[in-house]
């Protein structure tokens, strides 16, 4: 097995700024598993033209930051099991601590991933149980993007009993099926949001390329357009949403619920949101 694996899905790089220092991005850091058997890819920003070297267990690689401050370095030849500390080297020196090579999983989708091992079956024994240091979770925090984004929010989380009830429960109990069986670490990225439609995860430029998944992208379009006008229409009726709440507060009879607000005017419901800003 020779790449990043995809356990579920339903369903970049943009321009930076010249950074003074060399930056990873928040899934490169203490704890990460590297996959083996590939070529594993460590990248950040730097400033440009900045030579940038990458050491890990003896496998080393440099690059140069290109004009928009981007660099990228591979690392074959990774075997499962290795662990240590990860060195980036520019005009400062970054050290990823406990950095281990195995198998790296994606598992993303809605609340069936979402759920977590303190919501599952048996969770008080399943969390004494669960000491396994070679695997880790990295779950990434939700967030809707109209464009690719460069970065996202999270941290790796070695498996003990005090983490683990936090960890999306299918991806943790396949993890440790898949470790037990193989023998080998095992990294887990949960990208998952409940009640969320496919199109959400798919790029749009695939949806807009499917004769079929097109209308999704010229319906969202339309909705963007006609954004505007329904701003001005939602705000006026915000403002007699307003007055019948008072008076209903007044009379002391039940609210009445609010209109709901027009999508268009942000990323929330746009096609491909969550694979930009979650993928």
């Amino acid at each position: 097995m020779t790449t990043t694996r995809i356990l579920l899905i339903t369903s970049t790089l943009l321009a930076v700024p010249a950074w003074a220092d060399v930056r990873l991005p928040a899934i490169i850091s203490d704890h990460m598993v590297l996959q083996q058997e590939t070529p594993a890819n460590i990248w950040g920003w730097a400033d440009a033209g900045e030579k940038v070297s990458v050491k890990f267990v003896g496998k080393s690689g440099e690059a140069t930051a290109d004009e928009k401050g981007r660099w990228s370095v591979k690392l074959a030849g990774l075997e499962a099991g290795k662990t240590g500390e990860i060195t980036i080297a520019g005009k400062n020196t970054l050290t990823i601590k406990d950095a281990v090579v195995g198998e790296v999983w994606v598992g993303s989708g809605q609340s069936n991933m979402e759920w977590v091992v303190s919501n599952s079956m048996n969770p008080a024994e399943e969390a004494a149980a669960a000491n396994f240091p070679m695997i880790r979770m990295f779950t990434v925090q939700k967030k809707k993007s109209l464009e690719p984004e460069q970065d996202c929010t999270g941290s790796w989380q070695v498996c003990t009993p005090q983490t683990v009830p936090s960890f999306s429960a299918v991806a943790y109990y396949f993890g440790r099926k898949l470790h037990k069986a193989l023998k080998q670490p095992i990294g887990l990225i949960h990208t998952s949001w409940g009640g969320t439609p496919a199109e959400y995860w798919t790029p749009k430029a695939v949806l807009a390329a499917d004769p079929e998944l097109k209308p999704l992208v010229e319906a969202w379009e339309k909705k963007v357009a006609d954004y505007p006008a329904a701003k001005v229409a939602h705000d006026a009726a915000m403002e007699k949403f307003r007055e019948e709440e008072k008076a209903a507060k007044e009379a002391g009879k039940p609210a009445p619920k609010p209109p709901a607000a027009p999508k268009g005017g942000d990323a929330d419901g746009s096609p491909g949101c969550l694979f930009n800003g979650m993928i």
